[in-house]
């Protein structure tokens, strides 16, 4: 298009005119996004190498950052192996956009391919760490979403029942109010009482009843509980 010459012409332009090696390594960088756009993806790589080889940190983290992606959505870099170099960059460079973006790339590969922790983890920081980023609340939403996936519709079975009960612990104020809340603390408990983890069952469901149910809920998921500490034999608890 149009645009993308104009910003092409540019970008060489201001290559060609004496700028710092910082602005021309920052330029270059650019110059690589608008190559990737024409779908001249070979000078976009030749671009980021010679940025990536260069000495400005920004415009480094930046290219090498482009690079991965690309070469990830061609499949010619393995998920894995991107989510170890995107880690190795977390530092490269902080406190702007692409920052978020680092992590909301990383935590999506995280999620994908089954780390929750890690992927709630990392989604965790972005969200905290940029709470007035634009896609902050969608963020946010995304961690609700694998939160819902783990330990209501099944998502968690793949996972050690301790695995499990570690990643409810650590993010346990994604647990929703209401019913649904309320179910997934039961699912979970299930679990634990299934492979006779009765001390970590019980400690579930008490404090479902302590700071979440009333009435006739509470009651119901009070002998829930009743029996699982009777199972555990200790039957004056349970009176």
């Amino acid at each position: 298009s149009s645009d993308l010459e104009s910003a092409k012409s540019f970008l060489q332009f201001v290559r060609e005119n004496r700028p710092s090696a910082a602005q021309e390594n920052y330029a270059s960088y650019l110059l690589g996004k608008v190559f990737m756009e024409s779908g001249a993806s070979e000078n976009s790589i030749t671009l980021w190498d010679k940025v990536i080889a260069g000495s400005n940190r920004e415009s480094r983290a930046k290219a090498r950052f482009a690079k991965i992606d690309y070469l990830v959505k061609q499949g010619e870099l393995s998920e894995k192996k991107a989510a170890d170099q995107l880690e190795a960059m977390r530092f490269s460079w902080r406190g702007d956009e692409f920052e978020f973006d680092l992590l909301e790339q990383l935590s999506d590969i995280y999620i994908r391919n089954e780390n929750y922790q890690k992927g709630l983890q990392t989604m965790k920081e972005a969200a905290t760490s940029f709470p007035k980023h634009e896609r902050a609340r969608l963020m946010a939403k995304k961690m609700g979403d694998a939160f819902a996936h783990l330990f209501l519709e099944g998502g968690a079975d793949k996972l050690s029942p301790i695995k499990a009960l570690s990643i409810f612990r650590e993010f346990r104020e994604l647990t929703p109010a209401g019913e649904v809340g309320d179910k997934m603390v039961q699912n979970l408990s299930q679990r634990m009482v299934a492979i006779d983890l009765l001390d970590q069952a019980a400690g579930l469901l008490s404090q479902q009843i302590e700071f979440r149910l009333k009435g006739v809920d509470k009651a119901r998921v009070g002998m829930q509980l009743a029996l699982i500490i009777l199972h555990n034999r200790k039957p004056q608890e349970a009176i």
